[in-house]
């Protein structure tokens, strides 16, 4: 009867049966009615759950901007602003056997969250190989693309350079790459994976 009846609007993403649904109601209520920060709260709410961490962050900065003084508002913009910020993870390691065999690993990985559910990110890699009698390097410069296109899927996109190089004369140049695609429905779930290393 009334398409911009709020109320019912926002009962709708209540009664929906799935976050995709939910969230096209509340991005309805929060546009019918923007100074409601409790609505804006509910769109970060399912933006958050369905890995819309760039989405969820600007939904809790409005509430935030509409209930600046509001404990709940200001714990979600703390949450949203974490699961979004760009991530830097230090990579280091050493192993060493009785048989004077040792590997050690120095690098860094980090990544930036984009919108749509996606973050893009590097991988910088310097393996050391050796046995007490010969050696090598394994470099590694890989891109990395991760995401949700929707809440049943899950893409995993990674590839890029690597060297090898030896003690003894030689090295040589290859590719690594990593594709997975993961679906999960109502009692099923496929995982498909593609990789070369």
């Amino acid at each position: 009867i009334d398409a911009d009846q709020s109320r019912a609007v926002y009962r709708l993403g209540v009664l929906s049966p799935n976050d995709e649904g939910a969230l096209v109601w509340f991005r309805r209520y929060a546009v019918l009615e923007r100074a409601d920060a409790w609505g804006w709260v509910a769109v970060g709410d399912k933006s958050l759950r369905l890995g819309l961490t760039v989405e969820a962050r600007e939904a809790y900065q409005r509430a935030a901007a509409l209930e600046p003084k509001t404990g709940d508002v200001q714990q979600r913009l703390v949450k949203g602003r974490l699961r979004a910020a760009p991530t830097v993870e230090p990579l280091a390691g050493y192993s060493r056997d009785s048989d004077g065999g040792h590997t050690s690993k120095i690098g860094a990985s980090g990544d930036v969250a984009l919108h749509g559910g996606w973050r893009v990110g590097a991988r910088l890699v310097r393996s050391s190989i050796g046995d007490g009698v010969d050696a090598a390097t394994l470099d590694e410069a890989v891109l990395r693309l991760e995401g949700r296109p929707r809440a049943a899927w899950r893409i995993d996109l990674s590839g890029g350079p690597a060297r090898l190089a030896s003690s003894s004369p030689g090295s040589w140049l290859t590719v690594l790459g990593d594709a997975r695609a993961r679906w999960r429905g109502p009692g099923a779930a496929i995982d498909i994976r593609v990789n070369r290393i």
